[in-house]
This record gives C-alpha cells, sequence and structure tokens, in this order.
C-alpha cells in the first residue's frame, strides 16, 4: 500500500469497474445466447395452446359448480314445497281431530241439572 490513501481507494474502485464490465460483458453474452435460440414451430405453438385450452377447461371449476347450484336449488325448492304441503296436511288432521273430539265431548256431556 502506498503513503497516499488517495491512490489506494482509486485502484479499488478500478477493480471494482473492471469486474463490473466482466459481469455485465457475461450477462450479455447469456441473454443473446437465450434469445437466439430456437424458436417454437407454428405446430407447436399451436400444440401448446390446445393444451392449455385444455387444462383451462378442465381446471375450471365454474361450470359443474354453476350446474351443481342450480341442482342443489332445484332441490331446495322441492324440499320446502313438500315440506309445506306436510305442514298442510297435518294441519287439517289437527282440524279435523279437534272438531271430532268437540263432537265427542258435547255429546257425552251430561244433561244440565
Amino acid at each position: 500500500m502506498s503513503d497516499n490513501p488517495t491512490l489506494d481507494v482509486r485502484k479499488s474502485n478500478a477493480v471494482a469497474w473492471w469486474i463490473a464490465a466482466a459481469i455485465a460483458i457475461v450477462a450479455v453474452v447469456g441473454a443473446v445466447a437465450l434469445l437466439s435460440g430456437a424458436r417454437p414451430s407454428l405446430a407447436g405453438a399451436q400444440a401448446g395452446r390446445d393444451q392449455g385450452r385444455a387444462e383451462a377447461r378442465i381446471g375450471d371449476p365454474a361450470p359443474g359448480a354453476r350446474l351443481a347450484d342450480t341442482q342443489v336449488a332445484k332441490v331446495a325448492q322441492a324440499a320446502a314445497a313438500s315440506h309445506a304441503r306436510a305442514t298442510e296436511a297435518a294441519a287439517r288432521t289437527g282440524a279435523l281431530s279437534a272438531d271430532a273430539t268437540a263432537q265427542d265431548a258435547s255429546a257425552n256431556e251430561p244433561a244440565p241439572r
């Protein structure tokens, strides 16, 4: 090392610049090598698009989910209608039973004294 600290800083800066330049050159050479590689053929590109579409159809749960939602809604609607009919029938049966009980009670009631 020299007695002049400024000279040492300049030497270390020069080394850093040389390292940076070497890295930049390697990066440019690598980019050129990657970009100048084989281009896909038209058939290969079409096959890739077809495969992507097929995977999208398989992976898209929306159509199946919509169909399932529609079926669930129909089943729920049918169940609600069935429950309403059963409730109405039970209410009619209860009313008839109450009328029959009232008639029996009035027929079995002792005469007033």
